[in-house]
């Protein structure tokens, strides 16, 4: 059996891969911002790219904060999928949504 080749969405999911910095900020209401902290974070791809694995650190409320993504993009129905825990979670959190701009806006 020959393996599914990657897609074009894929290779935009390696041009992830690195390690980056920025800005996190959380709201737990609308219209109120609870905490912004600097955020780093590595994005490796796995599986020949099919995936790419993201782990971060940042603070909230001035707590460390750390946490794992695994981001995909489901060829079957053409949408990019996200599955993350983090220690300030008890539960794994997914979402998924259909690519509509540069992935960079969509994460």
């Amino acid at each position: 059996m020959e393996m599914p080749k990657p897609a074009a969405e894929h290779r935009e999911l390696e041009r992830l891969a690195g390690t980056w910095e920025g800005t996190c900020r959380t709201w737990f209401e609308p219209g109120t911002l609870a905490d912004e902290s600097k955020v780093t974070g590595r994005f490796r791809p796995l599986l020949d790219g099919r995936f790419i694995r993201h782990e971060y650190e940042a603070t909230i409320e001035g707590k460390p904060r750390h946490g794992e993504e695994l981001i995909a993009f489901n060829a079957m129905t053409k949408r990019f999928q996200i599955a993350w825990v983090d220690d300030f979670q008890r539960d794994v959190r997914r979402r998924a949504g259909h690519p509509t701009v540069g992935l960079e806006n969509r994460l």
